[in-house]
């Protein structure tokens, strides 16, 4: 399975981050066309087993009843 929650999380923390932190990684940023925020982010996938199916039918369950 793909690991949905944690695309979510690092693609908000990749836009706050570039919306309003001003990291200085030359003495000028723009000049130097050199940006902070990742080009690409790789997140991990999950295996759904027999075993460990129920977990996440009941995370979907939780996501479909209570939206973010």
């Amino acid at each position: 399975m793909q690991n949905d929650v944690s695309m979510t999380y690092w693609a908000m923390l990749a836009l706050i981050t570039d919306n309003y932190v001003d990291m200085m990684l030359t003495s000028d940023n723009a000049a130097a066309k050199a940006s902070a925020s990742p080009l690409t982010v790789f997140t991990s996938v999950n295996l759904a087993t027999a075993e460990n199916a129920d977990y996440y039918l009941a995370a979907n369950e939780l996501y479909a009843t209570n939206p973010f």
